[in-house]
């Protein structure tokens, strides 16, 4: 019932790129100035789970 949750991702999955930014040449502050866009902007990301690479976007929301 989380937001990971509802966007598709799982315990245990890396976030590897950020809107095609790979996080390895971000700083922690860069990473989340990424992920906290405006309700409704869509952020793609490419997750490794397991041996898998999954791309996979999602739509931010308001919270309230």
């Amino acid at each position: 019932g989380t937001p990971a949750e509802e966007a598709g991702l799982q315990t245990g999955d890396e976030i590897l790129r950020i809107n095609g930014v790979p996080i390895a040449f971000l700083s922690l502050s860069g990473i989340i100035r990424r992920l906290q866009k405006a309700p409704g902007k869509r952020i793609r990301i490419v997750v490794k789970r397991g041996d898998e690479r999954i791309k996979t976007s999602f739509e931010l929301r308001d919270l309230i």
